[in-house]
């Protein structure tokens, strides 16, 4: 999916990002296993953005606000 995206939106951008020129490039750090969620050792949230009209975005954000909301407890010792 990051590759077929990656390729539709080649030559939509400012030519200084050498989109249709990285293709091969990006490709192969896919295959390579490259990209990958960080690993930041946090909960991780995965959103299937096939379909954006299937997103549930108030999920979302409240989701993400609960975890805003909790790192700011734990940095203040609440």
């Amino acid at each position: 999916m990051l590759l077929a995206r990656y390729a539709a939106r080649a030559g939509s951008r400012h030519p200084g990002h050498l989109d249709e020129q990285r293709i091969a490039d990006i490709a192969s750090a896919v295959s390579a296993g490259r990209y990958r969620p960080l690993g930041l050792g946090e909960d991780l949230v995965v959103v299937d953005t096939t379909s954006f009209d299937d997103v549930d975005a108030d999920a979302l954000s409240q989701a993400a606000a609960e975890h805003l909301r909790a790192g700011l407890r734990e940095r203040s010792g609440a």
